[in-house]
């Protein structure tokens, strides 16, 4: 039948597309080159000063984002795929972003004492800091297994 849309239909892609995609990613990798070699200085937006070092953070992660939506939309076909491949790939960057924020959250916090067993043991969590792992005469403790 000529017109009939399958669902299960593969969607050719023309190499021009290919090759414009490769283009757009090399001039991103440029760019990245490009950019990585300036060091800003202090920066003044909004009353504010900014470090240097945030823009050139900023100005890496656009380009990055912009290189892995090119790689996902183009080469790995999700733009000409269904609803639910596209909420699927949505939902896994979503799923990597709580996942960094609740990492990033875990690995921030100190321990803190725990109730035990026994009294002789009472108080075992360990400490994540070194300075807080030293006795009153500043010889470091010992951690148990």
């Amino acid at each position: 039948m000529k017109g009939t849309h399958h669902q299960g239909a593969h969607h050719i892609v023309p190499p021009l597309t290919y090759v414009k995609t490769l283009a757009a990613l090399l001039a991103l990798m440029g760019l990245t080159i490009y950019f990585g070699g300036i060091v800003f200085g202090p920066q003044h937006l909004f009353g504010l000063t900014i470090d240097g070092s945030y823009l050139n953070n900023g100005i890496a992660m656009l380009i990055a984002v912009t290189k892995a939506f090119l790689v996902i939309t183009i080469f790995m076909g999700v733009k000409y795929a269904s609803s639910l491949v596209k909420l699927w790939a949505m939902m896994g960057f979503i799923w990597l972003t709580l996942i960094f924020i609740i990492l990033n959250d875990y690995g921030t916090r100190k321990y803190e004492p725990v109730p035990s067993w026994t009294k002789e043991d009472a108080g075992t969590g360990m400490n994540r800091t070194m300075e807080s792992n030293k006795d009153m005469d500043g010889r470091m403790l010992r951690s148990r297994p």
